[in-house]
């Protein structure tokens, strides 16, 4: 298993923690380098299709999972920003008290 498979399934298991528990937005947005595959561009596909034909074949990703390739794209997305200020919140916490 490779990168790319372990990123499918993250988003998979990501995608599917977050429907199932409504505290979290919904919409996930995950980072994917841009290639061809088959001559059409692999996060059309996988938004397409909800699966990584190339990489892990039969593994459904959810429909709340959305890739981009651009890493800005994700980065500046809403509902990333709550889960990272929380994030930074708490590693300042805990380097406060080393």
């Amino acid at each position: 298993m490779d990168v790319y498979d372990r990123g499918s399934v993250i988003a998979k298991i990501v995608g599917r923690n977050v429907i199932e528990h409504s505290i979290f937005v919904q919409h996930v947005p995950v980072w994917v380098k841009e290639e061809l595959f088959n001559g059409k561009k692999l996060t059309e596909i996988i938004n397409t299709k909800h699966e990584n034909i190339k990489y892990l074949p039969g593994c459904i990703i959810p429909y709340n999972v959305v890739m981009y390739y651009s890493v800005l794209t994700v980065i500046c997305n809403k509902s990333v920003w709550p889960c990272v200020y929380r994030l930074g919140r708490e590693l300042s916490l805990e380097l406060q008290s080393c």
